[in-house]
């Protein structure tokens, strides 16, 4: 996610709105932490941009 934001050019607060989640929501998953359904939807946004995210 982080280098997915870094490449874009996306502030944590950008993201945030994006996935339509708190920008401290995003913050925890940069750092690995949370889990459940919007980190989910997360994955799947990430993987229609074909953006894989075991590679960064």
């Amino acid at each position: 996610m982080e280098a997915f934001r870094f490449i874009n050019g996306l502030s944590q607060k950008q993201f945030g709105i994006l996935m339509k989640i708190d920008p401290r929501t995003a913050l925890q998953w940069g750092k690995g932490q949370g889990n459940g359904l919007k980190r989910g939807e997360m994955e799947q946004f990430l993987a229609n941009y074909n953006f894989n995210i075991n590679e960064y």
